[in-house]
């Protein structure tokens, strides 16, 4: 998400993502992904076929959240790369 988001606004920087599990009910952390990171990991893994992901965006003050589905391409984590991915998913922190 953050990669495509930074090839359609190329000085957004980064993207901060709130993780959940159990329904929204358990926080996961908020884990900022900058654009250079995201294209770095598109770039070490590849971009595999398009998945729609439901995204809902903060506005802050703005108002309230803004559903969006998009359709994305998906990491191509596949064969060698799964153990690499694994180690960097385990060794990312929320911030």
């Amino acid at each position: 998400m953050t990669y495509a988001d930074c090839q359609e606004i190329p000085r957004a920087g980064f993207r901060d993502w709130e993780y959940r599990a159990g329904n929204g009910r358990i926080s996961m952390g908020t884990f900022r992904i900058t654009c250079q990171l995201a294209g770095d990991i598109a770039n070490t893994y590849g971009l595999g076929k398009r998945e729609r992901s439901a995204i809902e965006y903060s506005q802050e003050e703005a108002g309230r959240p803004i559903s969006r589905t998009r359709s994305i391409p998906i990491l191509d984590i596949t064969g060698n790369k799964v153990d690499r991915w694994l180690n960097f998913v385990q060794s990312f922190r929320p911030i």
